[in-house]
């Protein structure tokens, strides 16, 4: 079952830091730091995400969701990773204003991350 969003079922999980915990020698100094720094940079990204949408400022929406894109694929986050390829590929093909439209959608998916993320740093 689900409680944290942190476990094996990648399918609803909304992270899974196991596979990058045996991936970086369970190195729980390693994964800390990566913690820490994917819940600063998250953060400054969606910022950056939000107040590139509002501006319809495509280009920047797209660079933006790619660099969150590069971190949450770190942590499995299959449901804002989606949302983050599809708000870039949107912006690739000339679609931004439809990119907009899921950026609310991928602020809650990339929150509840951060939560998840917390709930990590916890265990460690």
């Amino acid at each position: 079952m689900v409680s944290t969003g942190i476990v094996n079922d990648t399918k609803t999980a909304l992270i899974n830091p196991k596979v990058l915990f045996q991936e970086i020698g369970e190195d729980r100094e390693l994964l800390c730091a990566l913690v820490e720094t994917a819940r600063s940079d998250l953060p400054k990204y969606l910022e950056q995400l939000r107040v590139a949408a509002i501006a319809l400022d495509y280009l920047n929406v797209k660079l933006s969701a790619h660099a969150m894109k590069t971190t949450l694929a770190h942590w499995e986050a299959t449901r804002s990773l989606e949302l983050t390829q599809r708000v870039e590929l949107l912006c690739r093909n000339g679609k931004g204003e439809e990119a907009v439209l899921l950026v609310p959608s991928l602020d809650q998916a990339v929150r509840e991350v951060l939560v998840a993320l917390e709930k990590v740093e916890e265990l460690l």
